[in-house]
């Protein structure tokens, strides 16, 4: 599995974790990104919560502008 590497943090983030991250930027609600994804909005929430974690954020707003600052919010 490919991991994305964030130059600053340091912070590897999967595939998966890079789609959900930018469906989050998107403004998608969570039960869309889990039918885009064939998943459940709880494994939604499951990577919401570990993106949280591994970029050290405190809030979806600063996932958002993190994926905006990192060029992944298209």
């Amino acid at each position: 599995m490919h991991a994305f590497v964030d130059q600053e943090e340091g912070t590897q983030l999967t595939r998966r974790e890079r789609q959900v991250l930018t469906l989050i930027a998107q403004g998608r609600p969570r039960r869309e990104i889990a039918e885009l994804l064939k998943v459940s909005p709880r494994t939604i929430d499951a990577y919401r919560a570990r993106l949280l974690q591994k970029l050290n954020l405190d809030s979806s707003v600063q996932l958002v502008k993190y994926a905006i600052s990192t060029g992944m919010a298209s």
